[in-house]
């Protein structure tokens, strides 16, 4: 039952010029999540002893403060460590690039987290956009805009329309914390986040500890009302993670900004540990290459006495240098093997202390047609069957199939969850890979690319930027302007001396060791 909106879509005209200075300025002076100053001679005159920390309004003062003044069209994106700052040259291009990035297909449920009792009186598509807040027609506004969606027994997935990037597109939420910026989707993922590593937070001896547990915002919090409170249901809880991604799926809560970058301030810390500063990231990669390259960014920061810029994301496409060889498809096998095996269990034995949680996949063939299916069981399994009665049907995913180069570079995966005593159906996109960009001085920069089993590809300078951009966005190398004309690479040398990667994987990385106590119980009754 594919159901398709009426009318063709019109042209889509962008301008894109707002992107052209996301990072530097054509001076080359350093932008972006701007610790207060009033030039660069403050730095190299004020020594870091003297320098006033504003610890309990979350902001390191150097020197007197800007004045706020209001964003002309075409700035930087330049947010500052206040979250009263005027940011609306960071939400337009946030706006931009919400409206021309391409979107996966979407399970079914991964909207709207709805309730099983809302889910029961849900029996055509137009319900379905009804309950999710999703628009039908073409010139529908102030909501969620749905090309396709299908309910079949053995079909059942969303693919959207073209995306509004304003407000009224119900899809991207500009989120300024005091340690970061973030262009947040409904996907519980950035399209890019920026923050600062300031030499100043690193070499104080006041650092905080960890601030350790996620959560999310309080309702007087005013980024629970920019995002939360317009996605009831919908948004990451502990209960959706906790005892589970990490114990069943190896996934750990990755930073986005590290807290380990902000120690020196605990407002600033706590608002690390928000959800929407997570990532369902590998321990594998968030405890090797990951937290190797945030460690280096942080000693070069310091060596320089330089503020330095990252800029960071989720890849939606899986570059080709990640899958070309056998090894690499075999890492990628076990992964989602090791994936399958935990929705089987979760999906049958959940309980009152972990809901069932289970990874989809979806893709778009050559011909344009959808492809979905659940990483489960190849068996029947009636207990399972009982519980998911409208999972049936489904496709169940060939491994195999999923794995090979061609699909490696097309499919996207979803962790699932069916949350809480009123079963509220809700999922997380999870990024097949990343990128990062440091902003260096004199304006250069580095920029590197890494997947989930922990490799970082041999890809670097502009190569790398217009990977970030195919991959990403979706464009080619001059269709959006992310990064002025002028800037240009360090060099390898320069980058490979400030981040070698450990070509040597951790334990983490072994796939098809990890969960042996409850996965080898499966594995043994699989086998009978």
């Amino acid at each position: 039952m594919a159901w398709t909106p009426r009318g063709q879509w019109c042209c889509y005209v962008c301008t894109l010029s707002v992107l052209a200075t996301l990072l530097w300025d054509v001076n080359g002076i350093r932008t972006g999540l701007v610790v207060n100053r009033t030039s660069e001679s403050v730095l190299a005159e004020d020594n870091y002893e003297k320098r006033n920390h504003a610890a309990s309004a979350g902001e390191l003062a150097l020197g007197p403060p800007k004045k706020k003044t209001k964003a002309k069209v075409g700035a930087r994106c330049e947010p500052v460590l206040d979250n009263e700052a005027d940011l609306s040259a960071c939400r337009e291009i946030c706006s931009t690039v919400a409206s021309l990035a391409p979107q996966p297909i979407f399970p079914l449920h991964f909207f709207g987290g709805l309730k099983i009792q809302k889910r029961s009186k849900v029996k055509t598509p137009q319900d379905m956009l009804e309950k999710i807040g999703a628009c039908q027609r073409q010139g529908d506004i102030d909501c969620l805009q749905v090309k396709e969606l299908s309910m079949d027994e053995d079909k059942q997935w969303i693919r959207l329309g073209h995306i509004d990037g304003s407000e009224l597109g119900h899809f991207a939420y500009p989120l300024h914390a005091h340690a970061y910026f973030s262009c947040y989707t409904r996907t519980k993922l950035p399209l890019f986040k920026a923050w600062l590593v300031h030499p100043a937070l690193q070499e104080s001896e006041e650092r905080e500890k960890r601030e350790g547990n996620f959560k999310n915002p309080s309702r007087e919090d005013p980024l629970y009302e920019m995002y939360h409170s317009k996605v009831k249901d919908e948004f990451l809880t502990s209960g959706d993670v906790s005892g589970v991604w990490s114990e069943y799926f190896g996934l750990d809560q990755g930073h986005w900004a590290p807290d380990a970058a902000f120690r020196q301030d605990k407002a600033i810390v706590k608002t690390t540990y928000y959800y929407i500063n997570v990532s369902p990231q590998t321990a594998c990669l968030n405890r090797g290459n990951w937290e190797g390259l945030e460690k280096q960014v942080r000693e070069k920061s310091v060596s320089l006495q330089e503020p330095l810029q990252v800029y960071a994301g989720p890849l939606r496409q899986l570059p080709d240098t990640f899958v070309r060889t056998k090894t690499q498809r075999d890492m990628w096998r076990h992964l989602l093997d090791f994936g399958g095996v935990a929705s089987e269990v979760l999906m049958e034995t959940f309980s009152e202390t972990k809901d069932p949680h289970w990874v989809e996949a979806t893709w778009l063939n050559d011909d344009d047609s959808v492809g979905h299916c659940i990483l489960r069981a190849k068996k029947a399994n009636p207990v399972r069957d009982e519980r998911f009665p409208d999972f049936v049907k489904l496709p169940t995913c060939s491994i195999p199939k999923l794995t090979t180069r061609a699909m490696l570079h097309k499919i996207s995966l979803f962790l699932m969850t069916e949350a809480g005593a009123y079963k509220a159906r809700r999922g997380v996109r999870v990024p097949m890979g990343y990128w990062k960009v440091v902003n260096l001085p004199n304006n250069k920069y580095c920029c590197w690319l890494m997947d989930q089993t922990d490799e970082v590809a041999p890809v670097s300078g502009e190569a790398c930027l217009a990977t970030i951009k195919a991959s990403s966005w979706g464009t080619q190398a001059d269709e959006i302007k992310l990064f002025h004309p002028s800037v240009t690479s360090a060099g390898d040398e320069y980058c490979n001396a400030m981040f070698t990667p450990n070509p040597k994987r951790s334990v983490n990385c072994e796939f098809k060791e990890i969960g042996i106590g409850w996965r080898g119980a499966y594995i043994l009754r699989e086998g009978q």
